[in-house]
């Protein structure tokens, strides 16, 4: 399991610090494992950050879920990108809201001409899910359609 990845899942679980600051964090460190050990007096003056969010980096418990989260992803054979990856969707890096990790599963190109993306949360609704389903079922009878990304 790397080190890094985890470090990375863990930053995206810490309260208070959305994909925006993630990502200003690892640029400015170069490593989410690095954001951890930061001394709290360095992490206040960090713009856009204060005190509440970095005692939420300082004070965060939750190494063991991410622990948990990868594993469970190498048990289900779910790909984990970071936005470093070379396969991380360049479209998507773009975006100054672009999450640091992404899941998928399966062997599609993120970086493909051609793209839909099916944005959705973890507990989606029956109709949710019907309009993937019916999306997706069309997809694939289209001749140039050649693989899907599906997140449930």
């Amino acid at each position: 399991m790397s080190q890094d990845l985890l470090y990375k899942l863990a930053l995206t679980q810490v309260d208070n610090i959305g994909p925006i600051l993630s990502r200003q964090l690892l640029e400015l460190y170069g490593n989410a494992r690095d954001v951890f050990d930061e001394k709290l007096s360095v992490l206040t003056k960090i713009e856009g950050l204060g005190n509440v969010r970095a005692k939420s980096l300082k004070e965060f418990k939750g190494f063991d879920l991410a622990e948990k989260e990868l594993l469970f992803t190498q048990k289900h054979d779910i790909a984990v990108i970071s936005i470093n990856d070379s396969a991380y969707p360049t479209r998507l890096k773009n975006c100054i809201d672009a999450p640091i990790v992404l899941f998928y599963k399966g062997t599609a190109n993120l970086n493909e001409d051609k793209v839909i993306s099916i944005i959705g949360r973890r507990k989606n609704t029956d109709y949710g899910k019907r309009i993937v389903e019916e999306l997706t079922g069309a997809l694939k009878n289209e001749r140039n359609c050649i693989g899907i990304v599906f997140k449930y």
